[in-house]
């Protein structure tokens, strides 16, 4: 059997499994190629394709508005592509069916975490943020680490922000944030999207956090994304989503769907119109977390309490820590603290501190460390660090850093045995 020069098998079924016929536009004339069952069956010289709007006809003819030669049969999972597909493009078609040619063929390693929390909505979102990367598009995800595993977000838990740049099967991770949650109120829910908010050939990223402030993101090259405050007027409201909204003006706006804790049936639709330039937030300086032991006349023994108040002028979160000095001595050694607040420590730790101070009670296994050679009296200071000031870029400094953003108190408690 014949077809405008292709000569197909008679011997094939009356149903074929899954043909896909292709017009290359490479070349000149083009190359028809008609292929079944995932494999090349048919080539011929085809004639030049129309380069205006034309209505086309699958399954038939059409002539001058007429249909000649209709099939007998049926035809399902119809795709029409920019582009002429490889062969192997087509043989993966026809193994996975349509959602398998653009299948992520290659694993994503995630970011470490205690304990991921996924919101039920969206965690992962798609979009081109990077300014001039042409090659490849970025898949974002983000998640709640739930440090101290009592399934929910809360003070002292962590928002991460990861990206992977995906050109075609390679995917390299290029920001991974870790944004320490330190406000009381925080939400079960956040949102994310990839908008063309700027017209530009790059989108911004946006991510409305457990805290209610939307943050926008932006880079250049394989440079980090950079965070910025996009919006804190809906601070302590819970977000559910965020997307990109086509209007009549260039570029999309920013839509958000939020939920007032003081109406809980109510849910509120929040619009940002297209830009010309993001926002340009106020830089506020940081100081550093102040950090004072209490009296606490009970604390001696082998494992001894420690109360401590911190305070933080930004509210943020902090990761504390005890030191310890044997009486009539002039060294200071860190304490090996088992709890704070009843549940396990670790340098992933974060507790609250305010601006009027939060108060917090640490375990040490006082002892075997602080008691050992038969002292009977030490020194206790308490240390707190601000994470979020040792962010370079988006790359946490190590923890064994030197202290550059810990306030020491001078004034410092005895306990004796």
């Amino acid at each position: 059997m014949k077809y405008r020069g292709l000569e197909f098998d008679r011997s094939r079924p009356a149903v074929i499994e899954f043909p896909a016929c292709l017009l290359s536009l490479l070349g000149s004339p083009p190359i028809l190629e008609y292929y079944v069952d995932g494999s090349l069956d048919g080539q011929a010289t085809g004639s030049t394709p129309a380069t205006a709007s034309i209505p086309i006809a699958i399954g038939a003819e059409r002539y001058l508005g007429v249909l000649y030669a209709v099939m007998s049969g049926a035809i399902d999972e119809v795709g029409i592509w920019s582009r002429a597909l490889s062969a192997g493009e087509v043989s993966l078609l026809h193994a996975n069916g349509f959602g398998g040619l653009f299948s992520s063929q290659f694993p994503l390693a995630e970011p470490l975490a205690s304990n991921r929390y996924l919101w039920r909505g969206k965690s992962l979102a798609g979009g081109f943020a990077r300014s001039g990367q042409t090659n490849g598009s970025s898949v974002f995800y983000v998640f709640g680490d739930d440090a101290n595993g009592n399934n929910r977000l809360d003070a002292g838990d962590d928002f991460v922000t990861a990206e992977y740049f995906v050109a075609a099967t390679n995917a390299t991770l290029l920001t991974l944030s870790r944004q320490p949650l330190a406000t009381a109120a925080v939400a079960q829910s956040y949102g994310l999207a990839s908008v063309n908010f700027l017209n530009r050939s790059n989108e911004v990223f946006f991510t409305g956090e457990p805290d209610g402030q939307v943050f926008a993101w932006t880079a250049t090259g394989t440079n980090p994304l950079q965070r910025q405050l996009f919006s804190a007027q809906h601070a302590g409201k819970p977000w559910h989503a965020l997307t990109g909204v086509k209007t009549l003006e260039p570029g999309e706006g920013l839509a958000g769907l939020l939920v007032d804790p003081a109406t809980p049936n109510k849910c509120y639709v929040i619009f940002w119109p297209p830009q010309r330039e993001l926002p340009q937030s106020p830089n506020f300086p940081q100081t550093a977390p102040l950090a004072r032991v209490l009296p606490n006349p009970a604390a001696g023994g082998n494992l001894a309490s420690i109360r401590v108040r911190i305070w933080d002028a930004e509210g943020n979160a902090s990761l504390p820590f005890l030191q310890f000095s044997p009486d009539r001595t002039n060294w200071w050694d860190v304490t090996n603290i088992l709890f704070v607040d009843s549940l396990p420590y670790s340098l992933t730790t974060r507790v609250t501190a305010s601006p009027t101070g939060s108060e917090h009670t640490f375990w040490w296994k006082a002892g075997t460390e602080g008691f050992a050679s038969g002292i009977t009296n030490i020194f206790v200071r308490a240390r707190a660090r601000d994470i979020s000031l040792l962010v370079i870029g988006q790359s946490r400094c190590s923890i064994n850093s030197p202290y550059r953003w810990i306030r020491i108190m001078t004034a410092c408690r005895t306990i004796g045995r």
